[in-house]
C-alpha cells in the first residue's frame, strides 16, 4: 500500500490573538480532513481574497462554516485581515474594525481562520504567499498595539 503525504504551509489566526504559521499534513487522508483538524471544526467554508502584493494571486481563507451558530468566539483579528486584503478597511485600528462590523455584520467571522495560497493551475490549496503572512502580522500587530 502506498502512503500519500502532502504538506501545505498556512497561517492560523485564532480569536484570542494567536497568529501562527502552521503546516497542514495529510497522510492517506484528505486536505479537507487536515483543515478540519487545524480549524477545529466539522465543516468549513472558503473565502477567496487577493494577495496584497500580486493582483493575480488568490488567497483562500478557510473558516468554520458553523462558527456563527455553534458558540465559537468572534475573530476580530482575522476579520480585519480579510477586510484589509479586500480593500474594505484602508485604516486598521479598533475603531475602524468596530465601525466595519457595525455597518456589515457579515464581515465578522467566528472561530479560527486559516489563510492559505491557491494554485490556479491545479485548483488545489497551496502554501501561503509570504507577503500575505507579513500583511496579516502587520494588521494584527496594529490592532493589538492600539487596543
Amino acid at each position: 500500500m502506498t502512503t500519500t503525504t502532502r504538506t501545505v504551509n498556512a497561517l492560523r489566526i485564532s480569536p484570542f490573538g494567536g497568529v501562527d504559521e502552521v503546516t497542514l499534513h495529510t497522510e492517506n487522508d484528505s486536505m479537507l480532513a487536515a483543515l478540519y483538524r487545524s480549524i477545529e471544526c466539522r465543516t468549513v467554508e472558503c473565502m477567496t481574497t487577493r494577495s496584497t502584493g500580486d493582483i493575480d494571486t488568490h488567497v483562500d481563507v478557510w473558516l468554520d462554516e458553523e462558527g456563527r451558530i455553534n458558540g465559537s468566539s468572534p475573530n476580530f483579528l482575522a476579520s480585519a485581515v480579510i477586510a484589509s486584503q479586500m480593500g474594505r478597511l484602508p485604516v486598521v485600528n479598533p475603531h475602524t474594525v468596530t465601525e466595519m462590523v457595525g455597518r456589515d455584520p457579515g464581515m465578522l467571522h467566528y472561530g479560527v481562520a486559516l489563510f492559505a495560497g491557491f494554485d490556479a493551475r491545479t485548483g488545489d490549496i497551496a502554501d501561503i504567499p509570504e507577503d500575505v503572512v507579513d500583511h496579516a502580522r502587520s494588521v494584527v500587530a496594529d490592532l493589538l498595539h492600539d487596543a
